[in-house]
């Protein structure tokens, strides 16, 4: 049989274990591909990162979803369940105040290898249902929260073929009975996938002549110079008069970086 539902096991992007790992993206990568051959040495800690660089998303979460698939699938059939997934969309909510993204697939299975893991954890399976399918404040449940009633429309009626709720919530209950770990499964989809971060960072091409060299470099030194004045300052001078000079010392370090965004920003590729 064949039935389109939503992945089981999958909790979505936002605010999880899936989501794209911002952190993992290192300053000094996008630096050095900046640089390239030209004779600068770009400032840390002085240049706005997302100005110059560009994270794919939308790739990284159709490669992620597509080998997840694959991962809850791999798991199933390990687990003696007969599921073959064909992986369909990725359905992005646009806002999570409401729901969150869900992966959908079609799904080849045998409906008797199901029926039958809920006949014999039927007690369980009244449980599951009953603490996702309780209307409660906030949420109004569509489906019925006895069991007992799923079991017997799954049994006269199928599961469906297109837009399962049903196929999905009971493939999530045998995840939930057979101790599936979404994070152990988030850590192999990465690695069986070649998932890495840094495959989805989109650096800026920069066109810098002799003359945007020089003077990127004098303001690069310039940053360096007031820096390490205002170090030597703060070491001979009493607290009071160091923190008189610190607003100036800021607002000048500030212009600067201001000014090196701006040059460097000049030399971005079209």
């Amino acid at each position: 049989m064949k039935t389109e539902t939503f992945l089981p096991g999958f909790g979505g992007f936002y605010g999880s274990i899936h989501e794209f790992n911002d952190d993992s993206i290192q300053e000094e990568d996008i630096l050095e591909s900046l640089e390239g051959d030209y004779a600068i040495e770009i400032p840390r800690g002085v240049i706005d990162l997302d100005v110059f660089s560009d994270v794919n998303y939308k790739e990284y979460s159709q490669d992620y979803s597509k080998a997840y698939v694959d991962c809850v699938e791999e798991f199933l059939n390990d687990s003696g369940i007969t599921i073959k997934f064909v992986y369909q969309n990725l359905y992005d909510p646009g806002e999570y105040n409401l729901t969150t993204d869900s992966i959908n697939v079609e799904c080849e299975y045998i409906p008797e290898e199901i029926i039958k893991i809920i006949e014999e954890n039927k007690s369980e399976f009244d449980e599951y249902i009953r603490e996702s399918y309780t209307s409660r404040s906030g949420f109004i449940s569509s489906y019925s929260a006895d069991g007992g009633e799923w079991l017997e429309e799954i049994k006269s009626d199928g599961f469906g073929r297109v837009g399962s709720h049903k196929m999905g919530a009971c493939l999530e209950f045998i995840l939930e009975l057979y101790d599936f770990d979404e994070v152990e499964c988030s850590s192999e989809t990465r690695e069986s996938g070649e998932i890495y971060e840094s495959s989805y960072l989109e650096i800026k091409e920069l066109e810098i002549d002799s003359e945007t060299e020089k003077l990127l470099n004098e303001i690069s030194d310039a940053i360096d110079k007031g820096k390490s004045q205002f170090e030597e300052y703060s070491k001979t001078m009493k607290p009071d008069s160091v923190e008189r000079q610190r607003e100036g010392f800021n607002k000048n370090i500030k212009e600067l970086k201001e000014e090196y965004n701006e040059v460097l920003m000049n030399c971005i590729v079209d």
